[in-house]
């Protein structure tokens, strides 16, 4: 039975989590903001669904959108489809500490040239909840063995946007699609200095697209 995105997120905020993790839906404002996000998405409409390894400290964890910082979902940056910023709706939680994320930064520059005239796309983290390091904030690694520890919400998304198309961001991304059997592209992850790696993976991901008359 395919869920709502009431329902979907609710679903994450009662979620028991495996012992390294902590869940940003814990915050309100983070649940309502990802309510937001795939509230404003058209499931008919043919869009990439890009999919991370998990929430970034600066970034989902803080947002509660995969790949989005509160820059990203709150400051006027003048993204293409009009979807962001002061007036968005979109708000941040009384406890974040942190406004910017180099990665989602790097992601939707690059996201708003090459997908300008397509539809926005939506994010997502294979697992869905922040791996902390020893207690500190900062990210930890996802194992192998923790990557199927999202697999019922991403199934449950690819239900509620079925004309979405896959792309793995990262290895551990493309690992937890393989293990699921989802068909996807891969890309190089915009951290570290890959911006470019990832443009050129996303332009080829939408040439690949077009070619398949999808």
């Amino acid at each position: 039975m395919r869920r709502s995105i009431k329902q979907f997120v609710a679903s994450l905020v009662d979620a028991d989590l495996p012992i390294g993790f902590r869940n940003p839906y814990d915050c309100p404002t983070a649940a309502r903001n990802l309510e937001r996000f795939l509230s404003t998405k058209d499931p008919k409409v043919s869009r990439f669904l890009l999919v991370g390894e998990a929430p970034g400290y600066r970034g989902a964890a803080t947002s509660g959108v995969a790949f989005c910082s509160l820059s990203i979902l709150l400051d006027d940056w003048g993204d293409p489809w009009r979807a962001f910023g002061s007036s968005s709706g979109y708000d941040a939680c009384s406890s974040a500490t942190f406004w910017r994320e180099a990665t989602a930064t790097a992601l939707w520059s690059c996201l708003s040239e090459i997908l300008k005239d397509e539809a926005m796309p939506l994010t997502w983290n294979a697992v869905p909840f922040h791996p902390v390091n020893n207690g500190n904030e900062a990210n930890a690694p996802v194992k192998v063995h923790e990557v199927s520890i999202g697999t019922p919400w991403l199934e449950a998304l690819m239900e509620m946007f079925p004309e979405s198309r896959l792309i793995a961001v990262g290895r551990r991304a493309e690992d937890a699609l393989r293990t699921i059997g989802l068909e996807h592209d891969a890309v190089r992850h915009p951290a570290r200095g890959r911006k470019r790696e990832f443009q050129t993976g996303m332009t080829d991901a939408l040439r690949n697209r077009a070619t398949a008359g999808t």
